[in-house]
């Protein structure tokens, strides 16, 4: 019982690096843009200027210098926790080669997922409130108009440092004290968490899970990096899409969005299944390994 506690406030760590690191960057963003600031219109400009345009000024200026300087941040401290434990990197992270027949159903997974969850929600009446306060963070804090910006942050190194966070070091450190079962439920309660906004929360638990998944059935951290690239490329591919008017009005039934669940969900099992009969295969094949007798020349070596 002990063991799991301190598993689950070790856990709680690598959460509050990140978003600390957060934190930090928007502190020397707000820093920066007030000496900016300062300099182009005089000492008062920032007394007199209307708080809520400097607010959506910084926030279209600086939000993916924010997460990239997150990200940057959160990676250097874990770089330096696994060397003060005096780990290997690629042990404290599971850092293995992929076969390569993984890979296809886990980018599938990936997409797959995110149609489920988007069409799900899609589906459910949602108060308005909710949806602005969701819209404007994704729009504001996400989504820039430079595509190339949003794409590499968005898609690419932020689907990176969290694995890294979430599942390289936080799930793992709950795996140490717990259940694999457990700890792959408490590792996507975390990473829910930390998206804070309840819409968030929902859009981030299915992936969570199925992350936790392919981690631990794949057995490197390749794997979940690979499907949380797919996951949140889809999206930022589609959102730089122009759609028409009639496009982005709601459907007034509910038909093509369960389709698509349908089909999105029949993807999801057919790829989970590929991948936990390849894990099931490996595991056979490594108690085989184990148990074949010692050559005197292995044991030499």
């Amino acid at each position: 019982m002990k063991k799991g506690i301190s598993s689950f406030l070790h856990a709680l760590v690598y959460p509050l690096i990140y978003m600390g690191s957060q934190v930090v960057a928007s502190f020397a963003a707000v820093i920066a843009y007030t000496i900016t600031s300062v300099i182009e219109g005089g000492p008062g400009s920032i007394a007199l200027a209307d708080i809520s345009t400097i607010q959506n000024e910084f926030v279209g200026k600086y939000s993916q210098q924010i997460l990239i300087a997150a990200c940057v941040i959160s990676c250097l401290i874990v770089l330096i926790i696994i060397k003060a434990r005096r780990q290997k990197l690629r042990d404290a992270l599971i850092i293995k080669r992929m076969p390569y027949g993984s890979i296809l159903p886990t980018v599938v997974l990936g997409i797959s997922v995110n149609l489920a969850t988007v069409y799900a929600i899609s589906i459910i009446p949602i108060p308005e409130t909710v949806l602005e306060q969701y819209n404007e963070l994704v729009g504001e804090t996400i989504i820039s108009d430079n595509f190339l910006m949003t794409f590499f942050t968005t898609a690419l190194l932020v689907p990176f440092t969290e694995e890294v966070m979430f599942r390289g070091m936080s799930f793992n450190a709950l795996r140490r004290g717990m259940s694999v079962v457990l700890a792959t439920v408490l590792q996507t309660l975390i990473f829910a968490g930390a998206h804070m906004l309840p819409l968030q929360v929902a859009y981030v638990i299915p992936a969570s899970m199925v992350l936790g998944l392919v981690y631990v059935w794949c057995d490197t951290i390749i794997a979940p990096i690979i499907m949380h690239i797919a996951y949140n490329g889809f999206s930022t591919i589609l959102s730089a899409l122009p759609m028409p008017e009639e496009e982005i009005t709601p459907p007034e039934n509910n038909t093509v969005p369960i389709i698509i669940i349908a089909v999105a969900l029949v993807l999801t099992a057919v790829c989970l299944i590929r991948l936990y009969r390849t894990y099931k295969t490996q595991v056979r094949e490594a108690i085989v390994k184990s148990q074949l007798p010692i050559s005197p020349g292995e044991m030499r070596d």
